[in-house]
């Protein structure tokens, strides 16, 4: 779906309560520029582009979820579109940038999944879109959001645009899965890839905008993966009792361990969600032991249960903690490509397997 145009000051007149809480909106935020931290050439990289005579009109951003790829494509809408930018890059006075970064500026429509997918008549919409000349820009831009969840018949329906693309036009696809867009469509993209965030960008990021205990940040950091996003979401009590239970439950040798991990695979089996973060928690621990092994201690994913994990690798050898990841992997990989297995019943036969490979003592 395209996005109406919407005004900061009428925002809530135009959005129903629910809506206010939907990513599809993009608002002026005073963080932004601290949500490029970390991707500084990349930055530097699209202020050449703009600077060209004719910047190409089709790119592909990707990179991890939640890193800051999709406000990178509205910074570099900024650069091409306002004619000022080179003279005010990082104050929001200017009326064009403001209406950008707010997604109220005619020339710029950022598109979003609706339910998990982007269908055929989204993009003939965008493709209406783009068939008129700028309006008070140089380029009229299309930011789409997850573009790996455009079907076939909608990738192939940008193929013609993406060959013969009428000028002054520019389309910026970022995804975090660019593999899943089909060969015919990523090979007329030029490609920026965003890596993660590291350690230190995080806990910037995080201590600007998050009131977070010692514990939350350094559970936030473990595991965060790089993204900006996921720091987020792992910061909460929840998940940080969630992880702290899955550790308890697989590695710490107890009477009621067997018990424990039935539990915890009933629990974790209700939502995919919560199953993704098991498997990403064991797999972490059983990392954290194997690298442990080899003496790099100091580059821990969970530092906070140090004692625990080179107790691990202690008592078990390195083909035993890798039959354990294969374990891991094996049971994520079944579960991506049937969506009618059970999980309750993999997580239960996943974890029979690893208690029956690590050595306890």
């Amino acid at each position: 779906m395209i996005l109406p145009r919407i005004q900061d000051r009428g925002l809530r007149k135009c959005l129903g309560p629910g809506d206010l809480n939907k990513k599809t909106i993009l608002v002026v935020h005073q963080s932004r520029m601290l949500t490029l931290l970390g991707h500084e050439k990349n930055i530097e990289l699209l202020k050449r582009y703009a600077t060209e005579d004719r910047p190409a009109h089709a790119y592909l951003f990707s990179g991890r979820q939640g890193i800051g790829k999709k406000t990178a494509a509205f910074e570099f809408a900024r650069m091409v579109n306002c004619p000022e930018f080179f003279n005010h890059a990082e104050t929001f006075e200017c009326h064009t940038c403001k209406r950008i970064l707010s997604n109220a500026h005619p020339d710029i429509h950022l598109e979003l999944p609706d339910r998990n997918l982007i269908r055929i008549d989204a993009v003939r919409k965008i493709l209406s879109f783009l068939k008129y000349p700028p309006i008070e820009g140089q380029y009229r831009i299309v930011i789409i959001d997850e573009a790996h969840l455009m079907n076939r018949s909608a990738q192939n329906a940008m193929l013609k645009t993406l060959e013969e693309p009428p000028p002054n036009r520019m389309i910026i696809l970022v995804s975090s899965q660019p593999s899943s867009l089909l060969q015919t469509v990523r090979s007329r993209l030029r490609q920026i890839s965003f890596g993660p965030l590291s350690e230190e960008h995080l806990r910037t990021l995080l201590s600007r905008e998050e009131k977070l205990t010692e514990h939350q940040m350094e559970t936030a950091l473990a595991m965060a993966a790089g993204s900006l996003e996921r720091a987020r979401l792992k910061s909460s009590p929840e998940n940080i009792q969630f992880r702290s239970s899955v550790i308890s439950a697989i590695f710490e040798d107890k009477d009621t361990l067997y018990r424990d991990v039935m539990e915890l695979s009933a629990e974790a089996g209700v939502e995919k969600s919560k199953t993704t973060d098991l498997l990403e928690i064991v797999s972490s621990v059983i990392r954290d032991a194997l690298v442990t092994n080899l003496g790099a201690e100091s580059s821990l994913i969970n530092s906070d249960y140090g004692s625990l994990i080179k107790r691990l690798s202690q008592n078990n050898s390195p083909s035993q903690l890798m039959r354990v990841y294969d374990e891991v992997l094996r049971a994520s990989a079944r579960l991506d490509l049937d969506v009618n297995l059970s999980r309750n019943l993999v997580l239960d036969v996943t974890f029979l397997k690893i208690e029956s490979i690590l050595t306890r003592i």
